[in-house]
């Protein structure tokens, strides 16, 4: 890592396939961060017969087709590989070029690009006996491929999630777009709409660049700063907080942001009714700073759209040149057919109307085995959703080679309602939180892989401070590389005097 640098893509094996069947233990759909994840962890344990399927030309999923100036809302203390830290030169919080060129370096580190089909769009997974059967559009032809063992690492942001909005469908294409697919439009005027990390990075990338921005909020929702008290501030997102009730620890941080930024903390609007703990974060210093000084013009929800008039639900009247929709996204697997008591159906996985993942420990399918796993189909709370999938990837190679069998259908399905209540009572009603993950998942898998810290080493403050699994859980066949991150003192005092005050207060209410 000393000479790290970006990978040119033109280096990139390609296997060519002459033969129209190809026959591997391990296929991996998408490659992306969880689809090397996958890659990397079975190749660890020497398993070479591994192909990982990636439709475009080039490894590293969403983040190598964000806009390159786009900031990942985590710092990279927090999101990367456990066996990979990021160089010293690379910002707190990474640019998206930034985390593609980590991603390359991580890949040819660990020869993974040679297991790496490229150009290769899976059209068709689906069981047939004790193996699994892939339909691969490959070069003009299409090649079948049989595994063992199929891990889908696809990613959650497969298509554009748009609002119910009145005249939506009429409005010219050229006005209306999306980050997913869109590029950040140069324009007099433009419409952000949505309130989450796609939002904020989409309104600061415009009032760089001269327009003058107005966004629409359809609730009230929260801003965060990338730092607090000189720490980054998914670094406060640790055991020690998560220690604590969650309405309790959500209240607490939403006191401190408030009482340093005002009401710029909250788009300007009033106090949502949700804790900024119990709704996926959205992170940007600048949009702070640019709602301080009134740089943003902040909007109620819209009513209807007619062209590139805009009447919001208040009565507004708006003109704008461009209307960008940050609304999020749907999840997907079309390609995905598997049997389910009759016929086939592709919403085994995915509920219809809603991106409800109906998957045991966030991977596993309830009426299917360990073979066909999902990858980094949960949504992280910080947004680091490379550990996530590292784990994830780590404990699914761990269960295949110690034949682990999942519990009956029963029970998994009854694991799944049960999960889907209680992250009902723990986030937002709002669909892109149905799979949000807290740092209480990523010990839960860490636990099941047996690489969970012993109690002892849990009540140590670096154990407690740390963040994700990634700071001291060791790579497949490797050793912790890095000391976790630690909050300055006045920090965790602050947090300590939080904590006695609610407990006091708590003890009060008692008697």
């Amino acid at each position: 890592w000393a000479n790290y640098q970006a990978v040119s893509m033109s280096s990139m094996h390609r296997p060519p396939f002459a033969a129209d069947d190809l026959i591997v233990r391990v296929a991996v759909v998408g490659a992306g961060a969880a689809g090397l994840a996958v890659a990397r962890a079975w190749l660890a344990t020497g398993e070479s017969s591994v192909a990982v399927f990636e439709q475009a030309d080039y490894i590293g999923g969403y983040y190598a087709t964000a806009a390159p100036s786009t900031r990942q809302p985590c710092s990279k203390h927090s999101d990367r590989f456990s066996d990979a830290p990021y160089p010293t030169v690379t910002p707190v919080f990474p640019h998206a070029a930034d985390v593609r060129a980590y991603l390359d370096a991580y890949a040819q580190r660990h020869c993974l690009t040679a297991h790496v089909v490229l150009n290769a769009k899976v059209m068709c997974v689906e069981r047939a006996g004790d193996e699994w059967v892939l339909q691969i559009a490959l070069g003009g032809r299409t090649i079948t491929c049989r595994a063992a063992l199929v891990a889908i690492a696809s990613g959650r942001c497969a298509l554009p999630a748009l609002p119910a909005i009145a005249g939506l469908a009429s409005a010219p294409p050229d006005l209306v777009l999306h980050s997913l697919d869109a590029a950040v439009p140069r324009c007099a005027t433009a419409l952000v709409v949505g309130g989450g990390c796609s939002a904020a990075q989409v309104a600061t990338q415009l009032l760089e660049a001269g327009t003058a921005v107005h966004v629409s909020l359809r609730s009230p929702s929260w801003v965060l700063p990338n730092f607090l008290f000189g720490c980054p501030i998914d670094v406060y997102l640790n055991r020690l907080l998560s220690a604590m009730p969650a309405h309790a620890a959500s209240w607490l941080l939403g006191r401190a942001i408030q009482a340093l930024y005002g009401r710029a903390a909250t788009w300007r609007g009033p106090t949502p009714l949700h804790g900024p703990l119990q709704a996926p974060l959205t992170v940007s210093s600048r949009l702070l700073t640019a709602l301080e000084q009134g740089d943003v013009t902040v909007h109620g929800a819209i009513a209807k759209l007619d062209g590139n008039r805009v009447k919001f639900e208040d009565g507004t009247v708006e003109v704008y040149d461009s209307i960008i929709m940050c609304t999020g996204y749907k999840t997907a697997v079309p390609f995905l057919e598997i049997p389910q008591d009759g016929p086939v159906v592709h919403e085994a996985v995915i509920l219809p109307d809603s991106n409800d993942l109906f998957l045991y420990r966030g991977m596993f399918i309830p009426h299917c085995d360990s073979s066909l796993a999902f990858i980094g189909f949960v949504q992280p709370l910080a947004g680091n959703g490379l550990p996530i999938a590292e784990l994830q990837a780590r404990l699914w190679v761990h269960m295949v080679q110690a034949q682990t069998p999942l519990p009956a259908q029963d029970a998994m399905e009854a694991s799944v309602l049960a999960d889907a209540r209680a992250a009902a009572q723990r986030w937002t009603s709002q669909v892109r939180c149905k799979t949000l993950r807290d740092i209480e998942y990523a010990d839960q898998l860490a636990a099941s892989l047996g690489v969970y810290p012993p109690l002892a080493s849990r009540l140590l403050p670096w154990t407690m401070l740390s963040t994700t699994p990634a700071l001291y859980c060791p790579g497949p066949g490797t050793g912790v590389t890095e000391a976790p991150l630690a909050l300055p003192m006045l920090v965790l005092l602050l947090i300590v005097i939080g904590v006695a005050y609610f407990f006091l207060s708590f003890l009060y209410w008692l008697l």
